[in-house]
């Protein structure tokens, strides 16, 4: 955006009805990288931002679906493939074991960018949230939830585009 590479990203958690019924968003992450990350980077804080929303939650059985369009970081996650960055492994390391402490079961599922349009939607509006950032002189990752329960117009004035995506 403007000559400054920025990158961003964006998550999701959804809450699968007991009773058949459609499943709802219960809560949204938007990450600003304000730095040249890398697509893999900004997947990689992505998925800890959705760890980071799993650790918030009381609710038995403790059982989540990670899903990515990241192959790299899903097949990391999953314990079938390795990265090369070793800050990033350290990352999602930490990230894991928080949530497998608490007694989460995950399962990992790689999935086409087009179908993971709820998240790409954010990612998007993270990419231009940092871009912000990096104009102001802030280069620090900047993350910022919004539970289901939150007014979509309250306290956005760092994240505009937040709102406007609000389900």
């Amino acid at each position: 955006l403007r000559g400054t590479r920025v990158a961003g990203a964006g998550t999701t958690l959804w809450r699968h009805d007991v009773h058949g019924g459609p499943p709802s968003c219960i809560a949204r992450a938007q990450v600003a990288i304000p730095w040249d990350a890398g697509a893999q980077v900004a997947e990689a804080f992505g998925c800890c931002a959705a760890l980071s929303l799993l650790e918030h939650l009381d609710t038995d059985p403790r059982s989540a679906r990670i899903v990515g369009d990241n192959l790299g970081v899903i097949r990391y996650c999953a314990g079938t493939a390795r990265l090369r960055r070793a800050t990033m492994q350290a990352q999602l390391e930490r990230s894991m074991g928080n949530v497998l402490a608490r007694g989460w079961s995950l399962t990992w599922q790689a999935v086409r960018r087009r179908l993971n349009t709820a998240a790409d939607v954010l990612a998007t509006s993270g990419v231009r949230w940092a871009a912000q950032l990096a104009d102001a002189g802030q280069y620090a990752v900047q993350t910022h939830v919004q539970w289901h329960e939150d007014d979509p117009d309250q306290n956005n004035s760092n994240h505009p585009d937040l709102a406007s995506h609000a389900a």
